[in-house]
């Protein structure tokens, strides 16, 4: 059923949509038409907001969408959600990985079990620990990136008003962007 939706398009970049509601299944698609620059590094901001279940991607999501249009009224890629310690929690609509000295960090629980998330779990060459981190040490980070099925891996230089890796993507997550697009077209 899913197949027959795609194959309506001639687009070869679609992100698939599949909702359950009562007695209905909608599946539709959308194009994935992405800005390449956002692989040469987007800026995100900070906005306080636990998501009502992190666990189940849901259509009730309204905080983190009022989140995300934040960040987009402020030119940024996406709002990264803490709570009010100021713990790092998410992305609004991406998970977040953070690096330093050679190892991938991520949260263990309280997030979204995003799908490119765990493919970086999985298959990452660099050591994986699972933390919790706070704001200030975020920032950090010698290297920041977010993860999300539409767009893969995309790197952080600038949280806030604050740099990420003097404002580049580093060589850690610029090798897992590489690795990505091989994981990808194996997995096809």
């Amino acid at each position: 059923m899913i197949k027959e939706v795609i194959d309506q398009f001639n687009d070869p970049d679609q992100r698939a949509r599949i909702l359950l509601v009562p007695n209905k299944v909608i599946i539709y698609t959308t194009s994935l038409d992405l800005d390449q620059n956002i692989y040469n590094g987007v800026s995100t901001k900070t906005v306080t907001v636990l998501r009502k279940d992190p666990h189940i991607k849901t259509t009730d999501h309204k905080d983190c969408l009022d989140a995300y249009y934040d960040a987009q009224k402020n030119n940024c890629f996406d709002a990264i959600l803490i709570n009010d310690a100021s713990i790092v929690l998410e992305g609004s609509r991406s998970n977040v990985f953070w690096v330093k000295d050679n190892t991938l960090f991520t949260r263990r629980s309280d997030v979204l079990p995003g799908v490119t998330r765990q493919t970086i779990i999985s298959n990452s060459p660099f050591p994986v620990l699972f933390e919790e981190i706070n704001l200030f040490d975020l920032m950090r980070s010698d290297e920041l990136f977010l993860t999300n099925s539409g767009s893969g891996i995309i790197p952080v230089i600038k949280v806030n008003s604050s740099q990420i890796n003097n404002g580049n993507p580093g060589p850690i997550t610029r090798e897992l962007l590489k690795l990505y697009d091989i994981w990808l077209k194996n997995e096809i």
